[in-house]
């Protein structure tokens, strides 16, 4: 089984491709900058900035390339911001649903064409507990993943 874990650099992404791997899966992890960090994972690294199509698609076609499909997608991709709604900017805010809303949906668009093809579509796209939970000074976050 071929997963891709979108921001695997850390925190769950990383717990999640680490566990995955262990477990005798193929795991394909992306970060937007590896920069030297691929020794840092027990599955392979690749670029991957979700807010930019060309590289979402180059990332996915590699996938495609070196295994010939893509069984399961997790999106880990994460922004947050902590803090009032005074202190927080419109284009922080901007960002933040640029990569938690439209950076999800630029992968899941990326990779449905092969997963409808091979007959496989198994798409996780990770939310927070905040986005059930009213969190005081994250309200931009948690209306992103609400």
């Amino acid at each position: 089984m071929v997963v891709l874990i979108t921001g695997a650099s850390g925190g769950l992404g990383k717990v999640l491709g680490s566990t995955l791997a262990a477990k005798g899966l193929t795991v394909y992890g992306t970060m937007r900058k590896p920069g030297g960090r691929e020794e840092e994972f027990p599955f392979t690294i690749l670029a991957m900035d979700a807010l930019i199509d060309d590289s979402v698609q180059a990332c996915v076609d590699e996938v495609l390339e070196r295994e010939g499909r893509i069984d399961v997608l997790v999106n880990c991709i994460n922004e947050m911001i902590i803090g009032s709604v005074e202190e927080t900017s419109v284009s922080e805010v901007e960002a933040l649903y640029r990569t938690n809303i439209f950076g999800v949906l630029r992968v899941c668009k990326a990779v449905l064409p092969a997963m409808r093809a091979q007959g496989t579509r198994t798409i996780i796209n990770m939310s927070s507990l905040g986005g059930l939970l009213a969190v005081p000074y994250m309200s931009a976050y948690t209306s992103a993943k609400y």
